[in-house]
């Protein structure tokens, strides 16, 4: 395993997530929509870059911004009780991220029926980029009267219900918790990470070498171990990356990207010095914390 790490000790990409933000807020009781869009992702559908440098303006984006606002419209939707609202003219900004420059979309809904936006039942439907990018995902955050929630849309779920009923934290704690578990699997800095530390599972701990540690006496400990240490680091990965889309706590990419890769190295290394060989999931779920914040900060090197 430590060889594994030192073979990927180079910048290497371990998985690149194309996220956009959805925003839905009510300013004075008036909902308003925003989408942000990276444009390297619209780049994808659109072929901005006119000139073929590499680089995309937001003058190549505005020359398309008819088009532009047609795809936006027939991309992201909103409804109450049923029945489509209907969205105002859209103002188109840039806005520049941590990862780049976005498209910032916002526009004012007007929904046929609701007249108090604390007490609405919406669907925000989201259907952008997944034809292209099945990994895309758009991080939502709700921020009306009496509800604030989060969301993350996928081209398995495209559709996010806002209500209170649906947005209790047990309920969006779970939606974390599905997600948590895919963004663990697409990513290979989170898969070293449990092999690293699921490699002593099947060994009885002891205060000699590990090349002397035998094997445990039956499979029962060793599938606890296995169970605790995965359910540890999911909890705690779901419970950053809900923070992080709610922008509750927002760390710095160059502090979480090299403590996530240290996480890798140091859990390798502990398979050849034992440092930890007890309660290891306390281990995933500390460093599960860190690795929340993948998704937020976009792209992880290890």
């Amino acid at each position: 395993m430590a060889w594994c790490c030192l073979l990927l000790a180079g910048p290497v990409l371990a998985h690149s997530s194309s996220n956009s933000y959805l925003t839905l807020s009510a300013p004075k009781q008036q909902l308003v929509l925003r989408a942000d869009i990276h444009l390297r992702d619209i780049d994808l559908i659109f072929d901005l870059d006119h000139n073929l440098d590499g680089q995309v303006t937001w003058g190549e984006t505005l020359a398309r911004a008819a088009e532009l606002e047609a795809w936006l419209r027939q991309g992201i939707g909103l409804s109450h009780s049923g029945t489509a609202c209907l969205l105002g003219p859209l103002d188109l900004q840039a806005s520049q991220h941590a990862d780049g420059l976005y498209l910032s979309a916002e526009a004012p809904a007007t929904c046929p029926g609701l007249t108090d936006v604390s007490n609405a039942r919406l669907a925000l439907h989201y259907g952008l980029i997944f034809e292209r990018d099945n990994l895309h995902r758009g991080l939502l955050k709700v921020d009306l009267p009496g509800l604030e929630s989060s969301a993350i849309l996928s081209p398995e779920r495209p559709e996010a219900q806002i209500a209170l009923a649906d947005n209790s934290a047990l309920h969006v704690f779970g939606r974390y918790v599905v997600e948590g578990i895919w963004h663990i699997w697409i990513g290979i800095d989170h898969i070293l990470f449990l092999l690293s530390l699921l490699v002593l599972a099947p060994l009885m701990p002891s205060r000699q070498r590990i090349t002397q540690w035998q094997a445990v006496p039956s499979a029962k400990p060793a599938v606890q171990d296995v169970l605790a240490v995965v359910t540890a680091f999911t909890v705690a990965h779901s419970i950053t990356l809900g923070l992080s889309i709610l922008k509750w706590v927002q760390p710095p990419a160059d502090l979480i990207e090299p403590a996530i890769a240290l996480s890798v190295v140091l859990a390798a290394a502990n398979n050849l010095r034992p440092v930890v060989s007890r309660r290891r999931w306390l281990v995933a779920f500390g460093f599960g914390l860190i690795h929340g914040f993948g998704l937020y900060i976009k792209r992880i090197t290890i």
